[in-house]
């Protein structure tokens, strides 16, 4: 994530003090499934209504740009694209594993 993706994700959170995990930051982007169930029908997931575009789009462009740029990420998208997961659901996959990476680095203080 560079700077201005950086500064995109600040403005946007206002801080991770709102977010007691990583699950609530990635279910405020929009990265996680909600379940769409009824009486006779379970285990179904869809892509949520309400969610941050601002914060997702953060996320997707992140991901679009990590592709490109870092071989750990290239593989664990090929990895899912072999799967056989569509495109979407493999850079989604891809985006739910930068958010736990970039809590993990804010929570350390590591780069």
């Amino acid at each position: 994530m560079g700077p201005i993706l950086a500064a995109e994700f600040i403005a946007h959170t206002g801080g991770l003090d709102r977010y007691p995990n990583p699950g609530a930051l990635a279910a405020h982007a929009g990265l996680i499934p909600v379940p769409r169930q009824s009486g006779r029908i379970k285990d179904r997931q869809r892509r949520p209504h309400r969610y941050h575009r601002g914060l997702r789009r953060v996320f997707s462009q992140s991901t679009l740009s990590a592709l490109n740029a870092c071989p750990a990420s290239r593989a664990y998208y090929d990895k899912n694209r072999a799967e056989g997961k569509t495109h979407r659901q493999a850079a989604a996959a891809l985006s739910r594993r930068r958010v736990d990476a970039l809590w993990a680095c804010i929570r350390d203080n590591s780069p």
